[in-house]
Formats: structure tokens, sequence, C-alpha cells
């Protein structure tokens, strides 16, 4: 149910933000964007036989900040934060674990106008 709301409301906001794309064709752009982050690790070979599958979900959210140079190049940098996904067991395993991922994400994009939406 919680990955459908949030579905729902990311679709809804790429909607209105390739609405209001329309009307800026260069500068910069800031923005943000909140998910759900899903994990499955398994057979973790560095690990030897301590852990043998990960599986956990937490929010992810990210940030950016972007300059379009015109109606079809845009550069953008992201912060991602796909949360952290924390245990006592894992199977295989007796013992805690912690698992977070984050990072930035320098991007190009090739933008296609097509009327009132872009791709």
């Amino acid at each position: 149910m919680r990955r459908g709301i949030v579905a729902a409301a990311t679709s809804l906001a790429l909607f209105a933000s390739s609405a209001f794309a329309q009307e800026n064709d260069r500068g910069l752009y800031v923005g943000g964007g909140f998910g759900a982050f899903d994990v499955q690790v398994d057979d973790v070979d560095d690990a030897d036989e301590a852990i043998s599958r990960i599986d956990d979900d937490d929010n992810s959210w990210k940030i950016f900040v972007g300059w379009r140079l015109n109606r079809y190049f845009a550069f953008e940098l992201n912060y991602i934060d796909f949360g952290e996904t924390t245990g006592t067991t894992a199977s295989g395993s007796s013992g805690d674990y912690s698992v977070e991922l984050s990072g930035l994400q320098p991007a190009i994009y090739g933008i296609l106008p097509l009327g009132p939406v872009e791709l």
C-alpha cells in the first residue's frame, strides 16, 4: 500500500514538473523527491558464511539542482539518500547489521519537447 501511495505521488510530481518545464526554457532549477528503497542481498561472498541474506526497506529521498542551457539540454547534480536498514539478525547470522546507501549523481540531460510534455 505504501509503495502505491509513493508511486502515485511521484507520478503526480513528475506530471506537475513537466507542465512547469515549458515556462522555463533556460536557467537554474531546484527540486526534490521522495520514494521507497528496498534492499535484498543474497550470498554475500566477502562476509563468508556470517550473512547469507539481507532483506529490508526504508524511505528514500533526493534533492537536486540543475542548469538548463536551452530547450534541449540541461546539467544536473543530485544527492540521493536511499535510507538505512538495520537489524539484529540476518539469515545465516545472529549479529547486528546496518546498510546505508547515499551518493552524488551528476547528469547531462537531452530534452525532447513534445507539445505540453517533455521526454
